[in-house]
């Protein structure tokens, strides 16, 4: 199975297929599939659809996996 993201352009979700690394300090390395430019959605997936309209937020990764125990698996 292809893992996947969802990056923010124009304010509009859109998939980016990556290819994930080990994890390092809890945290899942990106090997392939995105560019430090990049914009990645990490809350409220569930409502999150292709092509759906978004309102980014910015957060850090560090105060994101302190919220949010997912992100520091898979």
């Amino acid at each position: 199975m292809r893992k996947f993201v969802y990056a923010v352009e124009n304010n509009v979700a859109t998939p980016k297929y990556v290819t994930l690394g080990p994890v390092v300090d809890g945290l899942r390395v990106v090997t392939a599939g995105l560019t430090a430019d990049d914009v990645v959605i990490v809350n409220g997936l569930m409502r999150v659809r292709p092509g759906s309209k978004v309102t980014p937020q910015e957060a850090t990764a560090d105060a994101t996996a302190a919220k949010d125990p997912t992100v520091r698996t898979n």
